[in-house]
This record gives structure tokens, sequence and C-alpha cells, in this order.
């Protein structure tokens, strides 16, 4: 009789952790360490040698102990992917100058990934253009890590990519400027395309692309050069095409993947989450929401640009600034969490170079 007791003691422990476990956005089951409105955080400071620039516009991670940076830097190709390792940031050295195996002055503008051996990051291959202006052009750029080494992806080439997003490792978007759009099946990348008309000398480019519960959605716009008379457009997989579903000039930015499957929108406005065949709004900062990440669709952080340069935090029931990281200065790019710790990543001036800051949450 004790024993069965004992068992049945061990069964209720297990089924409450299991309860309180929660879903990373790499499918892995993390346990919340500690409540995310209180955590220590600290902040690391990522300048490259001679750049004038060193700036990081996106981040992703395996977990809190592999986590990696991209964005640009002024040296041309140099610097632009960092890894940290639970202790430290260092450079990656993607280029073949530095011993790695991309060949090419290059930019890197999103990464996500699946596991610690399954890592894509899109940007842009800059070359000279031999009939200026403009004195330089740019191709897209695709590269995959598989554990080993970060090497380029083929693909027909088209121009820079901004986003790169997958529901599973066999279903992965990535998207860029001037109709620039590929899917990534498990076995190759294929060129797509939006079929939909554009106002006269204006171009159509492509911000993001996610796959959720909800179906598989893009936002998109149209602009002159300039950026004047912007249009933007919200548009949902149907079959094989891609059918415009709203362009009331809401969509201004990306859309977000739950680890549950629920699809988010960030931008002007606000967050917004979908909710059948409506998206309905979560949250309105007075700020331009510039990220979010949720590893689960009770634990969101969102970072946000445009003066108030604030990080706040979703629990389930209500949101709240992180008082701490409110930055006078600072723009805010990215964050990412895997449930237990998280990141955030911004740009920063000090005189006369322009850094990006990390801040680590745990």
């Amino acid at each position: 009789m004790q024993n069965k007791k004992t068992y049945a003691g061990l069964i209720i422990i297990l089924f409450i952790y299991l309860a309180g476990c929660k879903t990373s956005d790499n499918g892995i089951e993390v346990k919340p360490a500690k409540d995310p409105r209180t955590y220590t955080w600290t902040a690391d400071t990522l300048g490259y040698p001679g750049a004038s620039q060193t700036l990081m516009d996106d981040i992703w991670g395996s977990s809190s102990n592999d986590v990696y940076v991209v964005g640009h830097n002024s040296t041309a190709g140099n610097g632009v992917m960092w890894h940290y390792d639970g202790n430290k940031w260092t450079n990656t050295h993607l280029l073949t100058s530095e011993g790695g195996q991309i060949s090419g002055a290059i930019e890197l503008a999103s990464i996500y990934g699946f596991s610690g051996t399954d890592i894509y990051a899109v940007g842009k291959r800059i070359r000279p253009n031999p009939t200026p202006p403009p004195n330089f052009i740019d191709s897209s750029l695709i590269i995959h890590y598989d554990g080993s080494a970060w090497r380029q992806v083929n693909i027909i080439a088209g121009s820079m990519l901004t986003y790169i997003l997958g529901s599973s490792s066999n279903n992965i978007w990535a998207c860029g400027n001037f109709n620039t759009l590929y899917h990534y099946d498990g076995n190759k990348w294929t060129r797509d395309s939006v079929l939909i008309d554009v106002p006269q000398n204006q171009a159509f480019h492509i911000l993001s692309v996610a796959a959720g519960n909800s179906g598989t959605y893009l936002t998109s716009y149209t602009s002159f050069i300039d950026l004047s008379d912007t249009k933007t457009y919200l548009l949902k997989r149907e079959n094989t095409s891609w059918v415009k579903t709203d362009s009331s000039g809401f969509y201004t930015y990306k859309l977000y993947r739950s680890s549950s499957g629920e699809l988010y929108h960030a931008g002007y406005g606000g967050i917004y989450k979908n909710e059948g065949n409506q998206w309905v709004n979560i949250f309105s900062p007075n700020q331009y929401v510039a990220e979010m990440s949720a590893s689960s669709d009770d634990n969101i952080f969102a970072v946000g640009q445009g003066g108030a340069n604030k990080v706040y935090h979703y629990n389930g029931t209500d949101w709240k600034e992180i008082e701490q990281l409110t930055l006078p200065g600072a723009d805010y790019w990215a964050v990412w969490t895997d449930g237990t710790e998280a990141f955030v990543v911004g740009h920063i001036y000090d005189a006369p170079y322009q850094k990006t800051i990390i801040w680590h949450g745990k």
C-alpha cells in the first residue's frame, strides 16, 4: 500500500511539473525559472574594431546559452553576426577573409532556426554596379548553419531579403524588397511572388510572412522610392495564390508566430492577435513596436522605437513596462525569449560610434 501511495504522489508531482512548463519557439519544453518581471538585467555592448557602425537588428537562439544576433556594420561584411555562448558575445567570422565560408560583402537582416544545428539568416550580398548609378547593387542572400559552419544557400537571386520565419523546418518563408519571396519545403527553396496591381511608378515590397493555426499571411507595401504615398496590404495564402484581405494602412510591419501557432502582428498601432478572421488589438503603447517575442501566449516581450524606446512584458493578464530598460537615445530593434531568460537588442550612440547594446534578463 505504501508503494502505491508513493507512485501516486510521484505521478501528481510529475503532472504539476509538466503543467507548469512552457513551449519555446523551437518546440522544446522549458520550465520558467522565475517571473520575467523580476529578472535581473545586465548589458553588453558590441562594437566591431574600426567600424563606425555596429548595428544588430535581429536575434534568435536555440537556448539562452546559444543566441545569435545579426545586422550591419560599416566595414562591409565583417562582424554582421555575433554569438552568445552563455558567457560572452563573439564575432562568428562568416567571411572567407576571416576564415568563414561566405565570400564577398554582405549584410544580414533576420535570423530564425529550429535547433542549434538548423538555423537560417537572410539579408543581401553587396557588389559594385558596373553601370552606375547607383554605385552598389544588392541581391538576395540566405545562409544556413548545420552545426559545423555557415554556408550560402543556392537560390535564384532576387533583391535584398529582410525577414525569415518558419512554422517548422519544412515550412519556411523568406521575403524582402521588390516582391522577393522564397519558400522552403524541407527539400528545396522555391522562388515565389505576389500577383498584385501596383500603382504606376511604385515598387512592391514584402515585409513579413508567417504560417500559423489560422493560415499563412504576409504583410507588404507599395511606395515610391522616397516612400511617399505608401500603401500597405495584408494577404493570405489560398491554395497556391496570395489573396489580398486588407489594405487599410494598418499592416505596417512584422508578423510573428508563438510556440502554440498563434499569429501576431506588431508595428504602428501596437500589437494585434489573429482570432479567426479578425485581427484584435491586444496592446496599444504610445510608440512604434519594432519587434515582439512570445515563448507562450502568456509570456510576450515587446520592444519599441520612436522616442519612447521602451520594453514591455505581457503575462497573460496585463502589460507592464520594464522601467530599468528605458534608455533615452536608444532604439530597440529586437527581442527574444525562451521562457526562462530574455535578450533585448538596441542601437546606441557612443561618440563617435554607433554600437549595439544587448540587455540580458534572467
